[in-house]
């Protein structure tokens, strides 16, 4: 069992499929179903500010990379989960950012520099 649990758009438990958000039961994350349009590291940072969400409109924010990882081949909870997302994580680089590309099969984490356009998936923390 994976501890994931799909969320209405009013945060009552539903069938995953056309759920708005995913609890994560183990780590007590909440996660967006929601990928947003590409954009850069910063405007990811704020992304967040006034996002609401299945009921929730605060405490949305970039996931770090460990976090994000932890939904690697849990597609029936994050369709279309394919391709590159910020991560919080600023690199020892300042100029950079780890995101996490995720593919048919594969993961990983790379820096990139923080004006590339990727997609963010947020995630909060709490009830």
């Amino acid at each position: 069992t994976t501890g994931f649990v799909a969320l209405d758009a009013n945060g009552h438990r539903t069938a995953p499929g056309n759920h708005a958000c995913v609890k994560d039961s183990k780590t007590g994350l909440l996660w967006s179903a929601e990928i947003s349009e590409r954009m850069d590291w910063d405007s990811a940072m704020r992304a967040g500010n006034g996002y609401t969400r299945c009921g929730h409109s605060s405490g949305w924010r970039l996931p770090g990379k460990d976090e994000l990882l932890s939904l690697v081949g849990q597609e029936g909870y994050f369709p279309r989960s394919v391709g590159s997302f910020w991560t919080k994580d600023a690199h020892t680089n300042e100029e950079g950012a780890w995101e996490v590309t995720f593919g048919s099969g594969f993961k990983n984490a790379f820096p990139l520099l923080k004006t590339n356009r990727i997609h963010v998936r947020l995630v909060r923390s709490g009830p």
